[in-house]
């Protein structure tokens, strides 16, 4: 059995709308009124203020998505740092005999025992600047200052890193505010394409099954075949 495929995202619902206002405009002018003059008029009051909606939400969701990928190279980077630090840090300890004290300025246990656990990219903001600071406090306290990385390289990948973090945060609200607008029209894009659909049923009923679904696919209409599993346990 063939079934309407209904558009199940805001961009196939806009481009349905798009293509059954160019097709009921064709149509009326050849003299064949489908579809109501009234549900034309609002189509085209609809689609242009839900198409500017949909497709910022793309771009921006596109946008989002290189922020992302941005803000994890550098926050892997920043990881690399951090570790490296903290490897550095055991084996001066170790080289010139620092006391085992000195692991706890650097916010880690008296064994020099690294974190392992998974973390969320808050806590590894949160430990380059530790890192950071205990290392000035370090110097202060007569501390050769550290090494490969330097505190200072350790800055430099951890401003990155929070400039990215923060540049996703931004992102999300974006797309949150974007996403709210097109939620508010949907309703609206869906109304009119079951309309649209009932209105051409209406105008059609005289055509066979199939040359209503050519005429609805003119529409921008797509169809299905129900797999015949379901069609047996829908008694069909």
């Amino acid at each position: 059995m063939i079934q309407i495929q209904y558009p199940r995202s805001d961009i196939n619902r806009l481009l349905l709308l798009e293509q059954a206002i160019a097709t009921a405009t064709q149509d009326q002018a050849a003299g064949r009124d489908y579809v109501s003059a009234r549900w034309v008029s609002e189509a085209q009051a609809l689609v242009p203020d839900f198409g500017a909606k949909v497709r910022s939400m793309s771009a921006l969701k596109g946008h989002r998505g290189q922020d992302i990928i941005e803000k994890n190279e550098t926050m892997a980077e920043l990881v690399r740092y951090v570790r490296d630090f903290w490897s550095g840090l055991k084996r001066r300890i170790i080289r010139l005999k620092q006391p085992n004290s000195l692991f706890l300025l650097y916010n880690l246990p008296q064994t020099g025992r690294n974190p392992t656990e998974n973390n969320t990219s808050l806590v590894w903001l949160e430990r380059g600047a530790g890192l950071i600071a205990a290392d000035a406090k370090a110097v202060e306290r007569g501390y050769p200052p550290m090494s490969n990385p330097s505190a200072a390289e350790l800055q430099v990948v951890l401003d990155r890193a929070r400039a990215e973090f923060g540049d996703v945060a931004m992102a999300h609200r974006e797309v949150d505010v974007a996403q709210h607008e097109v939620n508010q029209l949907r309703p609206r894009a869906d109304r009119l394409i079951r309309l649209l659909s009932a209105q051409l049923n209406a105008s059609l009923y005289e055509l066979p099954a199939e040359g209503i679904r050519h005429v609805k696919g003119t529409y921008g209409f797509e169809f299905y075949t129900l797999p015949e599993k379901l069609q047996i346990a829908n008694g069909e």
